[in-house]
């Protein structure tokens, strides 16, 4: 990617914070790669899909649902039955589950990189900068870094997380 490659998660963050760091880091399209669209609380509406939608077009920046790259309810699962047993709790998480990764990457093998890529070419044109946007504060927590890890390989562009 020509425009560079980012990945960012809402908690932990303030609805002016999120936004502010997107334009600081001139990210052109948000991938939203969550499952489920919605947050839960207010502190996190802003978040949810057609808020957060509005507020990028509002910006300028794209946004694309990319929900072939999310994780399923199982994996979803697999992981919070690993957070209570390992950690005591699912926000206590300190490493993906090893179930959850390689399910993910089968995830990577069915949807690949190179057609998240080319879907984004479609809609956004040659080369800008996308984020990769996902719930969890710490993207080594979060399958966005094992998305932007295989992105990365591809397209050789480094990834910064936000």
């Amino acid at each position: 990617m020509k425009g560079g490659v980012y990945t960012v998660g809402v908690y932990g963050r303030s609805d002016q914070g999120f936004f502010d760091l997107l334009r600081k880091s001139r990210i052109d399209v948000l991938v939203d790669i969550r499952l489920r669209r919605g947050m839960r609380g207010k502190e996190h509406a802003w978040a949810n899909s057609q808020a957060l939608q509005a507020t990028l077009k509002r910006l300028g920046i794209g946004y694309l649902h990319a929900k072939e790259w999310a994780p399923t309810p199982e994996m979803l699962k697999t992981q919070h039955e690993y957070d209570v047993r390992e950690f005591g709790g699912v926000r206590k998480r300190k490493r993906l589950a090893p179930g959850f990764e390689r399910a993910y990457r089968k995830i990577l093998k069915e949807h690949s990189v190179k057609e998240l890529l080319d879907l984004i070419r479609e809609q956004f044109g040659e080369g800008p900068s996308i984020c990769l946007f996902c719930v969890e504060d710490d993207h080594r927590l979060c399958h966005r870094s094992i998305l932007a890890e295989e992105v990365s390989r591809v397209t050789r562009a480094k990834v910064v997380h936000l």
